[in-house]
């Protein structure tokens, strides 16, 4: 006989200030995202090192919201009785998606700064524009981008849902 009532883990009330403070965060990174573009303009080459430390900060972000989830994840059931299996399901968009949208971003962003240190002439702005491996990453960084935080929010507000916290849904009698 399993008594069920002291395998469930009660929901935890850090949930729901988790989950705001992962929703904050992204709100934060998204705003570094596009300021980036503004700040490290080509016209303006002094701003390089505003443009290095909103990476910092964006990048920075990205840590704070695995770290978030890792936290969220660490009270739910699943994860207190080992059912990693269940549980990596249950993350798999976000553990495909973090890491690459993490790669393209940095291959976007040291290209661009690395475009922008060295090169010194009038038609700047315009010559990267007119790079085609440039507009790839630049696409695909901002696509990366949008889906990252579609999956982060996604995966937060199933996180918060009480049924990871509790074993009903997750053991068969």
């Amino acid at each position: 006989h399993i008594n069920l009532s002291t395998m469930s883990v009660v929901p935890v009330s850090g949930v729901y200030p988790k989950s705001l403070a992962i929703a904050i965060i992204l709100i934060v990174e998204i705003i570094c995202n596009g300021l980036f573009d503004a700040y490290s303009s080509l016209d303006a080459p002094i701003k390089q090192p505003g443009a290095f430390a909103l990476i910092g900060v964006q990048y920075g972000m990205q840590l704070l919201v695995m770290l978030a989830l890792f936290l969220l994840v660490w009270k739910t059931f699943l994860f207190r009785y080992g059912l990693l299996g269940i549980l990596s399901k249950c993350l798999r968009p976000f553990l495909i998606v973090a890491p690459l949208n993490l790669g393209i971003g940095l291959a976007e962003r040291i290209y661009r700064l690395t475009w922008i240190m060295t090169k010194n002439n009038a038609t700047l702005s315009y010559d990267m524009w007119a790079d085609g491996a440039y507009n790839v990453l630049f696409w695909l960084q901002k696509l990366a981008s949008i889906l990252y935080y579609i999956i982060v929010l996604d995966t937060v507000f199933d996180l918060a849902q009480p049924k990871y916290y509790k074993s009903d849904a997750w053991i068969d009698i």
